[in-house]
């Protein structure tokens, strides 16, 4: 018999393709895995996906969006990242084959400290600099980083296959420059 907590992590595992937009948040992301993992070799895997694969999900249980500040922005990241079984009112975020939403930062240590999610802050909200036209109108404010999150089970490769991946997918060798894990733990990256 499964404990709770592996069965709340094998729950969680259905949500493990976490893809932004974002060339130097991929970069970021590199550098921390290949520190986490201790590993010889980190890829950075880009692909495209039609508009129209996306927008056929619209209006459906398949797609869910969900973003900072939101109640249940707080409550599913705090159960997910503390890889607890997601209560009956987040279940849909699970069973979705998209989750488009806020990126949450910080490590899982760090959820694991909070009493509950209500704990959950903006300072565990993924900030990214503005992009060239905000800057020029002067808005100098980040914004929430946003992520697509594709199921992890087979619905969800058949998703990405069907949606043009096979037609787009690159793979590109990431090389762990020197410096670039220092400039993460020192706060000069997007990811601490």
């Amino acid at each position: 018999m499964k404990d709770n907590t592996s069965a709340a992590r094998e729950a969680t595992k259905r949500l493990v393709t976490a893809c932004n937009r974002n060339n130097h948040l991929a970069q970021d992301k590199a550098v921390l895995t290949a520190a986490r993992a201790e590993c010889e070799s980190v890829v950075i895997i880009c692909f495209q996906i039609r508009n129209a694969a996306i927008e056929s999900l619209n209006n459906t249980m398949a797609l869910q969006r969900i973003y900072w500040p939101s109640l249940e922005w707080k409550q599913l990241i705090w159960y997910f990242r503390r890889e607890k079984h997601l209560p009956s009112h987040l279940a849909k975020y699970r069973d979705a084959l998209l989750v488009i939403g806020t990126i949450s930062t910080k490590g899982n240590t760090s959820y694991h400290r909070l009493a509950s999610w209500e704990q959950v802050s903006e300072r565990h909200v993924l900030m990214l600099p503005n992009d060239q036209q905000q800057q020029q109108q002067q808005q100098q404010q980040p914004r929430p980083g946003v992520q697509y999150v594709f199921s992890g089970g087979p619905e969800g490769e058949a998703y990405l296959l069907e949606s043009g991946l096979q037609e787009s997918l690159k793979v590109f060798p990431f090389h762990n420059r020197p410096g670039q894990l220092e400039s993460w733990t020192t706060g000069s990256s997007s990811l601490v």
